[in-house]
């Protein structure tokens, strides 16, 4: 079952060309040791507050945390910060407001 907020902390991690993600521009409250990856069919949910695109990644923070995503979805997470957003995982990544 995917929570309404946040990453499903079971299942495997998942990895992409992202080999060292400079976190230095978030707020050192915000994230753990490194940013959470999803899982095929997790899905992240909350308030998105800011988008870093380094090394490859995309780094979006939200309340809980911070994910890496792919590099591609740098262009469309940085139109909808501010909002509520959800991205799933589910044969590529979906994102939508809510």
């Amino acid at each position: 079952m995917i929570k309404n907020e946040g990453v499903r902390p079971e299942g495997p991690t998942t990895s992409f060309p992202c080999i060292s993600c400079d976190r230095s521009k978030f707020k050192s409250s915000l994230f753990g040791p490194e940013p959470r990856r999803l899982a095929e069919l997790d899905e992240a949910r909350g308030h998105l507050q800011e988008i870093t695109c380094t090394d490859g990644c995309t780094l979006a923070s939200f309340k809980w945390g911070v994910v890496a995503f792919p590099e591609e979805l740098e262009p469309r997470l940085r139109g909808m910060v501010g909002q509520t957003v959800a991205v799933l995982r589910l044969d590529g990544y979906h994102v939508r407001a809510v």
